[in-house]
């Protein structure tokens, strides 16, 4: 099974959809260590369209065997958008880690 899988992206810019890539599989590089198992999606939607620019909103999903994370964010820039959904998943995550297991430390940020 593919664990990243980007839906709604049809229309961006291929360097930017490689950027992307990119960061979710730093991402499922990460979970990889805490959890095994997991898929990463992200959910990509154009809201509104000004002057060639546009705002999106990001929906970002992380599902582990035991939980399933996930964070909401709408950004004029795609690339800045794509670390808020993932930092926001991360410190749910984190936080959870310590909960489950108080002396494993939660993973770094890359």
């Amino acid at each position: 099974m593919q664990k990243v899988q980007l839906n709604g992206f049809n229309n961006v810019d291929e360097a930017v959809v490689l950027r992307i890539k990119e960061i979710a599989e730093k991402q499922a590089a990460r979970v990889d260590r805490q959890f095994g198992e997991f898929t990463v999606e992200l959910h990509l939607k154009e809201m509104l369209k000004t002057s060639g620019k546009a705002k999106y909103n990001l929906d970002g999903h992380i599902k582990t065997p035991s939980k399933n994370y996930s964070s909401n964010v709408v950004e004029w820039d795609l690339i800045k958008g794509v670390h808020e959904v993932f930092d926001k998943v991360n410190k749910t995550m984190d936080s959870d880690v310590g909960k489950l297991n108080p002396k494993r430390k939660p993973a770094t940020h890359e």
